[in-house]
């Protein structure tokens, strides 16, 4: 996988993939999912800039 340029690869039947401190980019995600895949991506709150 690193050959590929995979920075992190998850294995999510051997890691909890919850527990990883990593920060994704799902616009890039998106666009390497193959036909009729899914990328599921969780957050909390986000603050719009200039609001606070």
């Amino acid at each position: 996988m690193k050959s590929l340029g995979v920075d992190l690869a998850i294995d999510y039947t051997k890691e909890k993939f919850e527990d990883l401190v990593e920060k994704f980019n799902c616009d890039k995600a998106m666009k390497v999912v193959k036909e009729g895949g899914s990328v599921v991506a969780l957050t909390g709150a986000v603050t719009p800039p200039g609001t606070t």
